[in-house]
């Protein structure tokens, strides 16, 4: 299966493609005020993949799985089942001595919130960062927790630090039929995101999406057999879609009659739409020595897509959207 990304000006259009692509990865992304954390009851938040609150100096980000990474070999498909929460401290100057390295009771508040979240003990310590911003110190204390209880440690935190008539923004994950249900709620808006809760989908500025971040983590959406009808939608949709890709990744590249390369991460098929046409590139990675190395893939690789018309260019580099 391939996994495509694509993110729209409208709801039109995720529902056109929903016709033919059936995912609870497509996203909307929008914000609203929230009084406190009575509020994180409501069954959206579990949906929620990317979050942000922000209440005065202190804010609260609940983060995505991708940063733990992905196997480097075999990966099953699905998404990571751990992401961060992330409390963020700001003390503005002039600065008082404590409050110049991280807080050892804002750690242990961390910790026992985190621990009452998840019913048991946390397998890594509360990490602390520190930052220097135009002479203001800012901390942040980060836990890593189960997909499943992440929205109970924020719900957490909150009470713990008195954390009230905020603002939040959102990537919320779902069927399209899940999605409208937010759009309608009333809870929520879509554009005109505050400065300091900005968009979890700013670099496309779409209120919608299907699998973004795919080449982080391209969790499979279609099969191949129903890719050129999948393209066709995309294609109608023409400028309703702002940025769409096709990814496939751990590939075996057939090297020999008999010899395959391992599926690793960095082994993937991208064609991404351009202005003009559509560009395609091709991974291949050698992760161990005893793998097979750069130059058996492109000896074998360049007389292939020659035969259609396209010579292999090597980039150093393949730059891919990360969430804010």
């Amino acid at each position: 299966m391939f996994c495509i990304e694509a993110h729209f000006q409208d709801f039109g259009g995720v529902k056109h493609l929903a016709e033919v692509i059936s995912s609870s990865r497509f996203a909307c992304y929008c914000w609203g005020k929230i009084s406190g954390r009575h509020e994180l009851v409501r069954s959206e938040f579990a949906m929620a993949c990317n979050a942000r609150w922000v209440f005065g100096n202190t804010s609260i980000q609940m983060e995505s799985g991708f940063g733990h990474g992905l196997p480097t070999y075999d990966w099953d498909g699905r998404p990571p089942e751990l992401l961060t929460v992330r409390l963020t401290r700001k003390h503005p100057k002039p600065l008082k001595a404590k409050d110049r390295k991280p807080s050892p009771v804002t750690v242990k508040l961390c910790m026992e919130a985190a621990e009452e979240a998840i019913n048991g003990k946390l397998h890594e310590p509360v990490k602390t960062v520190t930052e220097w911003m135009d002479g203001d110190c800012i901390h942040n204390y980060l836990v890593t927790a189960p997909v499943t209880r992440a929205i109970s440690l924020v719900s957490n935190l909150c009470s713990v630090f008195g954390l009230e008539n905020g603002v939040g923004s959102y990537e919320f994950l779902g069927e399209p039929s899940q999605l409208e249900g937010i759009q309608q709620s009333g809870h929520y808006r879509f554009t005109n995101f505050p400065p300091d809760c900005w968009s979890w989908n700013a670099q496309f500025k779409t209120p919608f999406a299907l699998a973004a971040h795919s080449f982080l983590c391209p969790v499979p959406n279609v099969e191949g057999t129903r890719l050129p009808i999948a393209a066709s939608v995309l294609d109608e949709l023409g400028n309703r879609v702002a940025h769409c890709v096709i990814v496939k990744k751990y590939l075996a590249w057939k090297l020999g009659a008999n010899e395959f390369s391992p599926r690793t991460a960095g082994n993937y098929l991208l064609i991404s739409r351009q202005k003009a046409g559509c560009a395609m590139f091709v991974g291949f990675e050698q992760y161990a020595d005893a793998d097979p190395s750069a130059k058996q893939f492109t000896t074998v690789a360049t007389p292939v897509v020659e035969q259609i018309g396209i010579k292999l260019k090597k980039v150093s580099n393949i730059r891919c959207a990360a969430p804010n």
